[in-house]
């Protein structure tokens, strides 16, 4: 699923279907692996997820999949009365250790992620001209710390209420217009 979706669209069991009805006809062509699948079935059960949490968000917030940036692709990009949130995801990793050591998965550090979170969300904020606070949705996992490098990390299912959350952030109405028009031209 790609572009913009308005958050009470696409049902994360759609998305799921279509995902994996897609990587079965590839791998069926002989184009991709058994490996390949599995990885691109665990990316798509990743967006029903994140689709899922995503769902409760009141009217006024827009969510975006797969914005083109550069050389590389974010998967979740959020826009609301609160600012722009791009989201990153981890799926699956067991217990996630989130602390000033930095981000520990399965018992080895892993700052990837922490990386491309920031990466991803200075690039967007240099396209879009406003701040971009990037987050880190822990799904299936076990969650220990909240916040690594000033990057949050949240459980999936308290994304939108970590999203709502009044810090006093907001995004003023031609900022907000000029971030929604730019980010629909990036998913096109």
């Amino acid at each position: 699923m790609h572009g913009a979706m308005a958050s009470e669209h696409g049902t994360p069991g759609k998305l799921l279907f279509k995902g994996a009805l897609a990587a079965v006809g590839v791998l069926l062509s002989g184009r991709e692996t058994a490996a390949d699948l599995r990885a691109r079935v665990k990316e798509y059960r990743g967006d029903s997820q994140v689709a899922h949490a995503l769902r409760d968000l009141p009217r006024g917030w827009r969510v975006f999949h797969d914005i083109g940036l550069m050389d590389e692709s974010i998967d979740y990009v959020v826009a609301g009365p609160r600012g722009v949130f791009n989201i990153e995801m981890s799926v699956g990793a067991g217990t996630v250790v989130a602390n000033a050591r930095g981000l520990h998965t399965r018992g080895r550090r892993n700052n990837r992620l922490v990386d491309q979170a920031m990466r991803r969300a200075r690039a967007l904020e240099g396209r879009l001209g406003v701040e971009v606070q990037p987050v880190l949705a822990v799904g299936g996992a076990d969650l220990t710390g909240r916040e690594v490098d000033g990057l949050p990390v949240v459980l999936l299912e308290e994304l939108t209420e970590f999203l709502l959350r009044d810090d006093g952030r907001r995004l003023m109405w031609g900022q907000a217009k000029s971030v929604l028009d730019a980010l629909e031209i990036m998913t096109r």
